[in-house]
């Protein structure tokens, strides 16, 4: 857990404990050491979340109840070496409530380091009038798709030789219902994969061996949702995700690798099919749909 550990090994300063050892009433001193405690923590969020006042404060009160006072002294007073793992095995005990923090995460920090690309606005462009908009997700009507509607989608960002990988290439080959499936085509021999994606309701499934839909993405569920949405991962444990809609791109920040966010950037047409798509943690990719004529805007 890289968060608990980025917090446990802050060397808890002489300061602090000096400060503490001024108070004699018990109370007091108690008071004190727990100031001492949530101050350093706060600091150690905040330097790793930048803009993010309201996350840290949450995270800061779950840890200042969870903590035995026992363990805040000794951690505060330098005895950190034992205490460290004390209070790691409690963030990991409380990790939900921890993880529940992210409700009031902002993606303000992130969009800075991530602004808009050329891809993004050739897209916003192109597409300027067939953006899903929040609203838009009550009305979807897939009928005008025949089979035979194709679904090319291509990463924009270049490997170490400067390449762009093969892109995703669907084509509808079955209607069932409401439910829209695609066949997949990879690789330069054109391998098929018949049926293996669906889009239903503006919601992309994978095909199980059954027959049954199972969302693509965990966070399904919040997909359409503006502000803050819990679901669940595939392990069960509830996850928060905060949505934001900005000029055309629907914007969210969900749990990266470790203590990472992971930005997702996105803007659908109306029928919920992904024109871009930015994902990016500890590395990044950037989806745009193109078609067979042009299979790489980036380079216009």
């Amino acid at each position: 857990m890289s968060y608990a550990r980025s917090i446990v090994l802050v060397v808890f300063a002489v300061i602090l404990s000096a400060c503490a050892g001024r108070a004699t009433d018990p109370e007091a001193q108690m008071k004190r050491i727990d100031a001492d405690f949530r101050f350093v923590n706060k600091l150690t969020c905040s330097i790793r979340n930048k803009e993010n006042d309201e996350f840290c404060s949450c995270q800061v009160d779950v840890l200042s109840e969870v903590t035995p006072d026992g363990l805040k002294r000794k951690l505060v007073r330098g005895r950190a070496s034992s205490a460290q793992y004390e209070l790691a095995e409690i963030m990991v005990e409380n990790s939900d409530r921890l993880e529940a923090c992210k409700a009031n995460y902002s993606s303000k920090s992130l969009l800075k380091a991530e602004p808009e690309s050329n891809a993004l606005h050739q897209v916003l462009i192109k597409y300027k009038d067939k953006i899903l908009a929040p609203g838009d997700e009550q009305e979807f009507d897939h009928s005008h798709l025949s089979l035979g509607h194709r679904y090319i989608l291509q990463n924009q960002i270049a490997d170490t030789e400067g390449k762009l990988s093969v892109p995703l290439n669907a084509t509808l080959t079955k209607i069932e219902g409401a439910a829209f499936y695609y066949s997949v085509y990879v690789g330069e021999e054109d391998k098929a994969y018949e049926n293996v994606i669906a889009w239903k309701n503006g919601v992309l499934y994978r095909v199980g061996k059954g027959g049954d839909l199972i969302p693509y993405y965990s966070d399904s569920a919040c997909k359409f949702v503006i502000g803050v949405c819990e679901y669940k991962d595939y392990r069960g444990k509830s996850r928060y995700v905060n949505t934001e809609y900005i000029n055309g791109v629907w914007v969210r920040n969900l749990k990266g690798v470790g203590s990472k966010q992971r930005l997702v950037k996105e803007v659908f047409d109306k029928d919920g099919m992904i024109l871009y798509q930015l994902n990016k943690s500890l590395g990044k990719w950037e989806y745009v749909r193109v078609d067979e004529a042009n299979l790489s805007l980036s380079e216009k």
